[in-house]
C-alpha cells in the first residue's frame, strides 16, 4: 500500500503532470509509456531485485533452491536489506484460490530463507494470485502447459534497506 508522487514537467512553459501511484501499479505505468526502474549502487543487489522463479506446484524445485541458496547467502553478507517476495499464479482456477496459493508459495519461500538463517523480520511474503500475468493467459484464452507455467512464478525485490 506503499503510494509515491510523481510528477513530470518540462520548463516553465508546460504545466507539470502529478499523479499518486500506488507501487502495486508501477507495471501499469510501465506499459502506458512511463519507465520506473529502481536504482541500486550495488551491482549484486540489482542482480538479486531481477531474480525469479518458476514454481511447480509440487513446491520448489531443485533449480528454485539454488536461486534461493544464492539469495540466502547475499541477504547473511548484507544485513540491511528487507526483501519483498512476490508470488504470482496462473489464471487458471478459482481466483480466491488462486490468491491463497499464490500467499502459500510466498510464505513457503520465506520459510526457506528463514531456515537458512534469514531474519524473519527482513523477509516480506505477498502473494498477488493471478494479478500480474506475464503472457496472454487470461480468463477464456487457450494456453499450453509451458505457457501457464511461466505465470507460476515468485519474484523478490529489495523493499527497503534497514539503518
Amino acid at each position: 500500500s506503499q503510494e509515491f508522487e510523481l510528477v513530470i514537467s518540462k520548463g516553465n512553459q508546460f504545466q507539470a503532470k502529478r499523479m499518486i501511484i500506488n507501487i502495486l501499479e508501477i507495471n501499469d505505468i510501465n506499459d502506458g509509456g512511463i519507465q520506473l526502474t529502481p536504482i541500486f549502487n550495488d551491482t549484486v543487489l540489482d542482480d538479486i531485485a531481477g531474480l525469479s522463479f518458476v514454481y511447480s506446484s509440487g513446491g520448489l524445485t531443485t533449480s528454485a533452491t539454488q536461486v534461493l541458496d544464492k539469495l540466502a547467502s547475499y541477504m547473511l553478507s548484507n544485513p540491511s536489506i528487507v526483501l519483498k517476495i512476490n508470488a504470482h499464479t496462473e489464471a487458471r482456477g478459482n481466483r480466491f484460490v488462486n490468491l491463497d496459493k499464490s500467499q502459500k508459495m510466498a510464505e513457503d519461500v520465506k520459510e526457506y530463507l528463514v531456515n537458512k538463517g534469514v531474519e524473519p523480520n527482513r523477509l516480506i511474503p505477498r502473494g498477488y494470485g493471478e494479478r500480474y500475468l506475464l503472457n496472454k493467459c487470461r480468463r477464456g484464452i487457450y494456453c499450453d502447459q509451458a505457457e501457464h507455467a511461466k505465470n507460476r512464478r515468485v519474484e523478490f525485490a529489495v523493499w527497503n534497506l534497514l539503518k
